[in-house]
């Protein structure tokens, strides 16, 4: 009786370790899979990107760009299921 508790003590801190230890692998590949998928290049083209279009923005008048923002808004939000 002694030694059955051991044995199924032992199996079962043995299989928690063993499960938390393949959770890490397959969590760290994921991780490295992503970072290599998402290159930090590409973030700052986009930031680039953005700046550009808000500088465009800028040149070509506040108020042009506001009354179409603000009317595509006021559309939206007067028929919001449309």
């Amino acid at each position: 009786m002694h030694s059955l508790f051991w044995k199924i003590f032992l199996s079962f801190w043995l299989t928690l370790v063993i499960f938390a230890g393949l959770l890490l692998f397959a969590v760290s590949s994921y991780l490295e899979h992503i970072r290599t998928q998402q290159d930090i290049g590409s973030m700052h083209a986009r930031l680039a990107q953005y700046l550009d279009q808000g500088r465009d923005a800028a040149e070509q008048g506040v108020s042009k760009t506001l009354k179409h923002g603000l009317s595509a808004w006021i559309v939206a939000k007067r028929f919001p299921f449309s």
